[in-house]
């Protein structure tokens, strides 16, 4: 079994769309790349990086959870064999492909939550599994900055870095 911290302040699905200042989603996300680089340093690959998996301290900081589906990475291969999983909207295109993760599909994932946390909105919109599979696999993500003018065009590049189709590049 896993015991986590139980954090009061609610998970970051409640803040998605809500009037933030940018400042403080950029600490935010700042505080996430320490989190999961944090983690991907111990060779531990979450597989669900979504904003009902990011929990919001009272003190304002902010806590990756729910682990249930995490892996460890050991050289080449995963510890349990297993393929990826998670949620569709924040799947990497290997995990669509049926390929293992690694901590570089936890960097696809959390480039669509910052992108969801910037603008509002997810960077693709589906109506369907397959759908949603395709788009991952080779629609290119919108500028976030053309979505929210607030968003410094920077970001755009980090966000591309990090949700390119190809894991060697992020």
């Amino acid at each position: 079994y896993i015991a986590m911290e139980y954090v009061p302040g609610g998970n970051l699905r409640r803040h998605i769309g809500q009037p933030t200042p940018i400042e403080t989603r950029i600490n935010w996300m700042v505080q996430l790349c320490s989190a999961l680089f944090f983690a991907h340093k111990r060779n531990v690959v979450h597989q669900d990086i979504k904003p009902d998996n990011i929990f919001l301290t009272q003190e304002g900081n902010l806590k990756i959870g729910d682990f249930g589906l995490a892996l460890i990475a050991t050289g080449h291969a995963l510890d349990r064999h297993a393929k990826g999983q998670g949620s569709p909207a924040y799947m990497s295109p290997e995990i669509c492909r049926g390929e293992a993760p690694d901590h570089r599909s936890d960097i696809y994932s959390l480039g669509a939550v910052f992108y969801e946390l910037l603008t509002g909105q997810m960077p693709f919109k589906a109506q369907s599994l397959d759908e949603m599979v395709q788009k991952h696999l080779k629609a290119q993500v919108p500028a976030a900055s053309k979505i929210n003018p607030e968003i410094p065009p920077v970001l755009d590049k980090v966000l591309k870095y990090m949700m390119t189709k190809q894991p060697a590049q992020r």
